[in-house]
């Protein structure tokens, strides 16, 4: 989870050291296989090393739970962080982020009236506690898919010699 949560905050600093635009289509797609291969990189190696230290056995409660505890600390280290970032260090960042934002949207072909509506919650969500909250709620939805994909793909008895 410490190491999740130290990519994650790396990650985020380079983007904004470097003016990375993040609406850009490429940057998210980029940013998601990037994100995505060094999380569940991370989780099956936790969960891999739990299972170890069990004695090679580990069932599905056991292996969603540690997947889920890698999760929880990794996504409250990073919340606290975003709170830093977005309350201290570049407070006006969300809303330097708002043409590409809007530009990104308007890609789409979305009726004026929609766009609007995505503009104004986009620009109602720029608080600080705002970012916590999002940060809070999409990394719970990704530990827990993630936890269940990984804990299908882990648990087994590593003891036992495998049937060929």
């Amino acid at each position: 989870g410490l190491i999740i949560a130290f990519f994650s905050i790396l990650l985020s600093l380079v983007y904004y050291i470097f003016d990375v635009e993040i609406f850009k289509m490429s940057f998210i797609i980029s940013n998601l296989i990037i994100s995505l291969g060094i999380t569940i990189t991370l989780f099956i190696f936790g969960v891999k090393s739990y299972r170890k230290s069990l004695g090679g056995i580990i069932d599905f409660k056991q292996a969603f739970f540690q997947s889920l505890m890698i999760g929880l600390v990794a996504y409250t280290i990073s919340a606290i962080y975003n709170f830093v970032f977005f309350g201290f260090i570049a407070p006006d960042y969300m809303s330097s982020q708002l043409d590409g934002f809007v530009e990104f949207m308007e890609s789409f072909n979305m009726p004026e009236e929609a766009l609007d509506k995505a503009i104004s919650d986009f620009e109602s969500k720029m608080a600080p506690m705002d970012q916590v909250w999002s940060g809070i709620k999409s990394g719970a939805i990704f530990t827990i898919v993630i936890s269940l994909i990984v804990a299908l793909a882990i648990k087994k008895d590593t003891t036992q010699p495998e049937i060929v």
